[in-house]
């Protein structure tokens, strides 16, 4: 189960996220609609439902920021063939970079797979950032000292 600061800091993301005015697919207004009723806990009951709904995915994941140098993200991807659900799921052990997780997707999607996703934004060290290093910010590397394959620029 989400801590209540995860789900109120998620809740937070997605109502700015309302605030986007740009014409919506369909499939992105049932997306978009399902998340204000709450986030999701990373399970097969509530995969369950997304898939009766006629959704190929639910998404509780932020926007990117454009610029790979900012920030680094993980994603946890849950889908039919997760060991672990919930707290379990939600664990270091299960975070992706941005390269496998868009991968993981992809097939997932081939497959017509339905799937939860999730991610977490780090700020970047480094002279390519604006942020003041002594900040108490759950870091991540420089951009150019991390080892994971990029995805479109991200890592």
């Amino acid at each position: 189960m989400l801590t209540d600061n995860q789900v109120k800091e998620m809740n937070h993301l997605f109502e700015e996220d309302l605030q986007d005015d740009r014409t919506e697919y369909p499939e992105e207004q049932k997306n978009r609609e399902c998340r204000n009723k709450g986030i999701k806990e990373p399970s097969h009951q509530n995969l369950k439902q997304i898939a009766e709904m006629g959704l190929g995915m639910m998404s509780y994941a932020q926007n990117m920021h454009s610029n790979p140098y900012f920030y680094k993200y993980g994603w946890w991807v849950f889908s039919r063939f997760s060991t672990e659900e919930g707290r379990q799921f939600l664990s270091e052990k299960n975070l992706l970079c941005t390269h496998d997780a868009m991968n993981l997707i992809k097939e997932l999607q081939e497959l017509c797979e339905p799937f939860i996703l999730y991610n977490k934004k780090f700020h970047r060290r480094g002279d390519k950032t604006p942020f003041d290093e002594s900040r108490d910010f759950e870091w991540a590397v420089d951009y150019d000292d991390d080892p994971d394959p990029a995805w479109k620029g991200h890592k």
